[in-house]
């Protein structure tokens, strides 16, 4: 009975190892599709727009210097 209980445990570990695996396998391409579609210059962004698109939104979530000393005043005033 007991070595009954020990491949059943084989077994289920077996499939967790490799369901952990797909999925680490998913989180990588998919981290290496967003990095290949969205971290683009402008210009080559610009080229993925459809032309009949009815409205653009961009999102630029790497602050310029400028903006990050802005910020920092903002904060301080609010405060």
């Amino acid at each position: 009975m007991q070595s009954n209980t020990i491949q059943k445990r084989g077994r289920s570990y077996a499939g967790f190892v490799t369901a952990v695996a797909v999925l680490a396998a998913l989180a990588a391409g998919g981290t290496m599709a967003y990095h290949h579609f969205f971290q683009r210059a402008g210009e080559g962004a610009a080229q993925l727009i459809p032309s009949d698109a009815d409205m653009v939104i961009t999102v630029d979530t790497t602050p310029s210097v400028n903006q990050v000393a802005l910020f920092s005043r903002i904060a301080a005033a609010v405060k």
